[in-house]
């Protein structure tokens, strides 16, 4: 029994055992601290794509100018970057870009290579549910990248 108890000077009146603090008061430090760590550990593994993902909600918003393949061509080369060696995707370009893409994330960009070519290099615009259709690709291969990083991959 801990003297310190504060209801420790009842002795007197009650005669009884004095309830011990709870557990989960005592423990509660150490859930908190736990959570902390975890999140810690989660925004240092995958911390150097974090931008990227608040990048590709930047793109959403301009998937209807003219250039949004191109710029969204550029974040996937950059993001590549991130995680393979600069001689692996520097040389890539057309649907060996896309399949490599594809490998590397396990998505479908590939079944868009002819509309991809034609509106990188052709300036035929995306239509919108191809656009939209693009756009979820990455989102998923992001998120595949992320997670490959997250399980120390």
């Amino acid at each position: 029994m801990n003297p310190h108890y504060p209801l420790y000077q009842l002795r007197d009146i009650h005669t009884g055992p004095f309830p011990e603090p709870a557990l989960w008061c005592q423990s509660g430090f150490w859930i908190a601290l736990l959570l902390l760590l975890l999140l810690a550990f989660i925004a240092w593994r995958t911390g150097r794509l974090l931008p990227a993902a608040i990048q590709l909600i930047r793109l959403h918003g301009k998937m209807m100018q003219p250039d949004w393949l191109t710029q969204l061509n550029l974040w996937l080369k950059q993001t590549a970057l991130l995680i393979v060696a600069r001689d692996q995707v520097a040389p890539r370009h057309g649907a060996d870009w896309l399949q490599f893409l594809d490998q590397l994330g396990h998505t479908r960009l590939l079944q868009f290579a002819p509309q991809w070519q034609a509106c990188l290099y052709g300036g035929h615009p995306l239509p919108r549910s191809q656009a939209q259709s693009i756009h979820r690709q990455c989102r998923r291969w992001l998120l595949v990248l992320m997670w490959r990083r997250l399980c120390l991959r």
